[in-house]
């Protein structure tokens, strides 16, 4: 089923007392929210959800115009049956409930099919705001720079400015784009924002710390990868660069090991 047909058909069923019904059951009667709250939901599909790397779900947004309050919501299903959204759904539970940080609320999931919509859901509670991609064409110029407090002093020589970084180019030194790696052994363990450390210490504490023993240490990454290597085998180039590296991950594990002896 294509997505404008999915939306449709969740907009059918939203026209539904059944599919009010489960709103009002499950989100009414602990927030003593009457059932009249819910008689004229909008249905609309977000624009391009793509754009927020939410994958392998149609997104809708339920406005309630009736209330006091108006609320919106997002009803997310899954587009493949193949599409597990517990997955999606235990981290955002699991990050509203044990930090401050902006994350939307899940009102009321199901995850097997025999409900109203014919497929598993969970409907979210819209976090307020407007997203960047949409407001940046009217933001101030002053707003865009990044330290505003230097905008005056940077103004009064433009055309300097302008030569100067246009001359530059020509004697700047790039690194080219095949020095890019993705190599997990050279990335930074350190979230950079205080969100992410956050996000990964909630992590951490929810996995265990027989989880964080077998996750980090490099003999352990080796052994991970190792078993890929054994189960699915070297099936492209990629796959032999990634064993070179191994093998010379390990060369230098095991010169480390036998210095460590020598020492004792």
């Amino acid at each position: 089923m294509s997505p404008p047909e999915e939306i449709e058909r969740i907009a059918d069923f939203m026209s539904k007392k059944s599919m009010r019904q489960i709103l009002c059951e499950q989100y009414g009667e602990s927030r003593n929210v009457d059932y009249r709250d819910f008689a004229a939901l909008v249905v609309a599909k977000l624009p391009d959800v793509r754009l927020n790397n939410i994958r392998d779900t149609e997104d809708a947004v339920l406005e309630d115009n009736d209330s006091p309050a108006p609320k919106k919501y997002i009803l997310r299903v899954p587009r493949f049956d193949a599409t597990q959204l517990e997955r999606n759904l235990a981290p955002l539970q699991l990050l509203h409930q044990r930090s401050d940080l902006a994350v939307p609320e899940v009102i009321v999931f199901d995850t097997p099919s025999d409900n109203a919509l014919e497929s598993p859901y969970m409907i979210q509670i819209r976090l307020p705001g407007s997203d960047l991609y949409s407001t940046f064409p009217t933001i101030a110029c002053v707003t865009l720079i990044w330290s505003p407090a230097t905008f005056s002093s940077t103004a009064r020589h433009p055309l300097k400015d302008m030569s100067s970084a246009v001359f530059s180019i020509g004697t700047a030194q790039f690194s080219p784009l095949h020095s890019y790696d993705e190599d997990e052994r050279l990335a930074n363990d350190t979230s950079p924002t205080p969100e992410l450390r956050k996000v990964k210490q909630l992590f951490e504490d929810a996995a265990g710390l027989a989880y964080a023993r077998f996750a980090y240490p490099v003999q352990y990454r080796l052994a991970h990868r190792l078993v890929r290597f054994a189960t699915d085998g070297l099936r492209s180039s990629e796959g032999f660069v990634d064993a070179e590296l191994f093998l010379q991950e390990w060369t230098e594990l095991r010169s480390d090991l036998e210095k460590g002896k020598e020492r004792h």
